[in-house]
């Protein structure tokens, strides 16, 4: 049990046999497509892990675009994007819908975790570092975000770095999007050659409502204590 006012839809440690376990209570499991790869943790070690591959190898979550919401994951790309080719989406639902978490060199050349909610303008927003070097490492993210009919704020963390960017913008989209959010990859076609990168996902929380700062704090806590258990300072 999370502890937060309500369960996450979706959560993950990549610690069992099937990719598209849910520890969430209650929620689905998500859909596994192509064959993104499994790879135990070794406690002291290496944390457990799910490699995917941005339009080819990754989960299909039942978890769909909410008006408000909070993502956060632990991360790593290996081979970090160069240029406008293979960013690596961590958590995305882009064109279907907009809300997406993902790491960038496309707009910042020393590399970005950049974040999107459903919202009209502006799209998208960078909170940096990491640097492309530092994306190899295991990182805690999160994306959080809450819109109205009136007005959308949210913010993007790179907790591990201590580095968070936070946007306003129009109000919420006529429209939420109509697909799901994958983990490992996005929905829009025309970009998937854009944002292919290989991401190493070692944890994925997907709730549907905003959370405050002392749950995140109470969420954090136990991601890190985690990750030391298995000899990773994240």
């Amino acid at each position: 049990m999370a502890p937060t006012s309500k369960q996450p839809q979706f959560a993950t440690f990549y610690n069992t046999k099937f990719a598209g376990s849910n520890l969430a209570s209650g929620g689905l499991r998500a859909q596994v497509v192509g064959a993104p790869v499994l790879t135990a943790g070794i406690e002291g070690k290496e944390l457990p892990y799910l490699t995917t591959t941005g339009g080819t190898h990754y989960l299909m979550t039942s978890v769909p675009e909410t008006p408000s919401g909070t993502i956060i994951t632990v991360a790593r790309m290996m081979v970090p994007p160069t240029g406008n080719v293979n960013d690596g989406v961590v958590v995305g639902n882009y064109d279907a819908g907009n809300t997406m978490l993902l790491y960038t060199a496309a707009t910042a050349p020393e590399g970005a975790v950049r974040g999107r909610m459903p919202q009209l303008s502006p799209a998208g927003f960078n909170a940096v570092p990491p640097l492309k070097s530092q994306m190899r490492d295991w990182l805690l993210c999160a994306l959080r975000w809450s819109c109205t009919e009136n007005v959308s704020s949210g913010t993007v963390q790179c907790i591990t770095l201590n580095a968070k960017s936070s946007q306003t913008g129009a109000g919420l989209n006529a429209k939420l999007g109509t697909s799901y959010l994958s983990i490992g990859s996005q929905s829009y076609s025309v970009n998937t050659k854009n944002q292919s990168g290989v991401i190493d996902h070692a944890f994925t929380g997907i709730w549907d409502y905003q959370l405050n700062e002392d749950e995140m704090g109470d969420v954090v806590g136990i991601i890190k204590n985690w990750g030391l258990k298995y000899g990773q300072k994240i």
